[in-house]
């Protein structure tokens, strides 16, 4: 699938999670997904957010038959005390 092609399939999910009131904010604007071709980010300050995400992005890819790249598929968080990383880099 080309980016052109992944997009217009994606398109419906980034909206439905841009509608979301979960994210990071950064001055006055709130942020939870960055696209770019075939790459796509979600983001959440709390990790409850992020697995309703991670939810949504799973049912919508069962509606459009497609499946993500596990082996691209990245989780990190962030607190105070420490950073983990799951998945490799």
């Amino acid at each position: 699938m080309c980016p052109f092609q992944f997009n217009i399939c994606i398109s419906d999910s980034l909206l439905e999670l841009q509608t979301n009131n979960c994210g990071v904010s950064i001055g006055n604007y709130k942020y939870n997904t960055f696209a770019y071709a075939d790459d796509v980010g979600v983001f959440c300050s709390r990790a409850i957010g992020l697995q309703k995400f991670i939810n949504i992005c799973y049912t919508q890819s069962k509606n459009l038959n497609f499946n993500f790249g596990i082996k691209k598929t990245k989780c990190l968080t962030v607190d105070e005390d420490h950073l983990e990383i799951f998945g490799t880099i």
